[in-house]
Formats: structure tokens, C-alpha cells, sequence
């Protein structure tokens, strides 16, 4: 299985790497933001994408800060994906259980109920990330085994 981590956040994007090279055997490729994802999925084919919601437009580098975060930078490259007809399956792994794009407050729930109505052929769920806890690869391996997602 090949997947494609989406995460900007280097220690958060260790433990979702280790995860799926140790619990999944997959192999994977990281991207670091929202364009660098984006050219990922038009160059190269996934069987799955982890993807953060919430991250910076362009990759964080040396007198680069990457752009102000976005609340929806996940979404995005959802929106992208179908508008080029690109199918690969995603699941949303974040750190936030609420959301305040443009002040109004979305839950996690609510978020992942919205991706499953707008993007029913490609959207998997969402999973609450906390680096306390491992129980969100369980949540992700439950999603995958749900979708009968091949190599799992």
C-alpha cells in the first residue's frame, strides 16, 4: 500500500509515518503542506491519504514561514482532487475537535459529516489525533478495515 502523510506538524507527521510503516507496512511519501500535497496527488498515485485539515499553504523552510495557517487547507485538496478527478481515498487526521474558520465554531463531528456529504466517493472519516493516546491508530486501522482498503 502506498500512502501519501499529509501533515505539517514534524513531530505529529513522525508518529503518523512510524504508524504506517509499523501497524499498516505501508510505504509512504510525506508532504508538508497544502501545494506540496497538491502536487503530490497529481504526479503520483496513492492507495490512501492521511491528510491534517489545518496547515500552511506552501512547506515551512529556512526564511520561508509557509503562509498564515489555513483552518480548511484539508478540504482544499479535497475540493482539488475532484475538481481533477483524482479518487484516492483519505482519511483526516487532526489535532482539533473545533474549528472557527471566519469565527463560527464547526465540531469535528460536524466537519466529518460535512466531508462525508460533499465527498462521498473519496472521503473515509476523521479521526481526533492526541499525542497523548494511541488510540487514533486504532480509529485509522478500523476506517481502513471498514473501507476494505487493499495491502491492510
Amino acid at each position: 500500500m502506498k500512502i501519501l502523510i499529509v501533515e505539517d506538524d514534524d513531530d505529529k507527521r513522525v508518529q503518523i509515518t512510524k504508524f504506517a510503516s509499523e501497524e499498516i507496512h505501508s510505504n509512504y511519501v510525506e508532504a508538508k503542506s497544502l501545494q506540496s500535497a497538491v502536487k503530490c496527488v497529481i504526479q503520483e498515485r496513492f492507495d490512501l491519504i492521511l491528510l491534517d485539515m489545518t496547515m500552511t499553504t506552501f512547506d515551512i523552510s529556512k526564511g520561508h514561514q509557509g503562509g498564515r495557517p489555513q483552518s480548511y487547507a484539508g478540504k482544499e485538496l479535497l475540493l482539488q482532487m475532484v475538481r481533477r478527478g483524482i479518487n484516492f481515498p483519505v482519511i483526516v487526521i487532526t489535532q482539533f475537535d473545533v474549528f472557527e474558520p471566519k469565527g463560527e465554531k464547526i465540531t469535528l463531528e460536524q466537519l466529518d459529516r460535512d466531508l462525508l456529504e460533499q465527498f462521498p466517493e473519496i472521503y473515509l472519516g476523521a479521526v481526533h489525533f492526541n499525542v497523548k493516546y494511541d488510540d487514533w491508530r486504532e480509529k485509522v486501522k478500523q476506517i481502513i478495515n471498514y473501507n476494505k482498503l487493499k495491502n491492510v
